[in-house]
């Protein structure tokens, strides 16, 4: 018996705060390493976040922006968290950062619109 899964698949958008942050990152690591490693870098990391469009259930909830309905999660990827929005019909990408910043920081993304 062979049973067919469908997948949702769901628009990925950004917070203008998230492409902020996506863009120090990259000066960051050509500044500190070099012109390769931070695109490898960064092509690896947008990679994964293109692949919440059909596996956002599959990371945890944000356990700093807890909700009901479970819509705030976060995606590690090597030192870094990206924080996430489970909307209706897309997921809203709202900040990227080191895993070692403040709670704070990481509170401030419920606030975060998108247009």
């Amino acid at each position: 018996m062979y049973r067919t899964l469908e997948v949702e698949i769901r628009e990925v958008a950004f917070s203008k705060v998230a492409l902020e942050n996506l863009e120090e990152l990259y000066a960051y690591g050509v500044e500190t390493y070099s012109y390769e490693l931070a695109t490898g870098f960064l092509n690896e990391l947008f990679a994964e976040i293109m692949r919440l469009s059909s596996s956002c259930l599959h990371h945890p909830e944000c356990r700093y922006l807890k909700t009901v309905s479970k819509k705030y999660r976060n995606l590690r990827f090597k030192n870094y968290l990206v924080i996430y929005r489970i909307a209706s019909t897309r997921i809203e990408i709202l900040t990227v950062m080191h895993s070692s910043r403040s709670v704070a920081k990481m509170k401030l993304a419920r606030q975060l619109k998108l247009p």
